[in-house]
């Protein structure tokens, strides 16, 4: 039986191929120029033009854009901040590619900035391109004394209400005169536990801010809080304090309101004073506790919301 389906399986090869006739030349179309035959069909031959790259002033080799520029950074001036102010570090800074275009979100900063302590700090930044082209910078911030605006006017005083402890101030003891132990407590207000007040010396302990710029033929406004355990007498000072001889310029050397009353029941204290002498940078409030009369001199003395002002007259 095997034998008979291989027989009449090959008769039907033979009988197709036989049946088979390859088109004659005649038969065959005509292609154009840009076709090829394939077959007895004319096929239109098509070249696939490369995509154009984008290579800017960099050389394009094979269609591949070797790209060898670096990245660029701007708005990254070195820069003066005020004091307590916020910085941040990429506020106006742009990364730009001759390739890639916008990389801002690129840019890693490294920032060493503290705006609560005056200086120069650096801030560092990097930023690659998708060929990994890496530029670096490095900026300089300068932390300065800058007044703060508001709209009761231009605040002098930093840290005023001793929020951020002792930041801006200065205190001073004499290790052979007047002596105190100066603390912040839980409320925000200075303490000053006067411990010894020698006779003839009046300046010391104190607590003093400098760094205001005080102009000549302005008026300022002074104002603060104070009070103590017992009632005492204390000694204000508006100048500058120098590290030698005369070792204070007075801003009101005619003022007859030097030495002030401290009650035991807080109060504000406020006064004006118009500046009389040349205008001057480095302007101070000083707070002297060392030996003003004779009462009481050995207290605990309470300050707060020390405020300087310049004002209409």
């Amino acid at each position: 039986m095997k034998k008979i389906q291989i027989i009449l399986t090959a008769l039907l090869l033979i009988t197709l191929v036989g049946c088979y006739q390859p088109p004659t030349i005649e038969e065959l179309p005509t292609c154009t120029f840009d076709e090829v035959l394939i077959g007895t069909i004319c096929v239109e031959q098509r070249e696939e033009e490369p995509e154009e790259v984008f290579c800017a002033d960099n050389e394009i080799v094979h269609n591949v854009c070797i790209d060898k520029t670096k990245p660029l950074i701007t708005g990254i001036d070195d820069i003066e901040v005020g004091k307590y102010s916020e910085f941040d570090p990429l506020e106006g800074v742009v990364a730009l590619d001759d390739v890639d275009g916008d990389i801002t979100v690129n840019i890693i900063v490294e920032s060493f900035v503290n705006t609560d302590q005056y200086g120069t700090y650096i801030v560092k930044y990097e930023v690659s391109d998708s060929a990994e082209n890496t530029s670096n910078y490095v900026r300089y911030v300068t932390v300065v004394y800058l007044p703060l605006d508001s709209e009761e006017g231009i605040e002098l005083v930093l840290n005023g209400n001793f929020e951020d402890d002792f930041v801006g101030w200065d205190v001073f003891n004499n290790s052979s005169g007047g002596n105190a132990v100066f603390s912040i407590t839980p409320e925000d207000v200075c303490k000053i536990n006067i411990i010894t007040t020698p006779e003839s010396y009046f300046w010391v302990p104190r607590i003093s801010y400098s760094g205001m710029t005080i102009e000549q033929g302005k008026t300022y406004q002074v104002q603060f809080d104070i009070w103590a355990d017992e009632p005492r007498l204390f000694h204000l000072q508006i100048g500058e304090l120098l590290p030698s001889e005369p070792w204070f310029i007075d801003f009101r050397p005619g003022a007859n309101d030097k030495i002030m009353y401290i009650s035991d029941e807080r109060e504000t204290i406020t006064l004006l004073f118009t500046m009389e002498v040349d205008t001057n940078l480095n302007g101070g409030i000083i707070f002297e506790f060392g030996h003003v009369g004779e009462e009481n001199l050995n207290t605990i003395v309470y300050l707060d919301n020390i405020s300087v002002k310049e004002v209409e007259e």
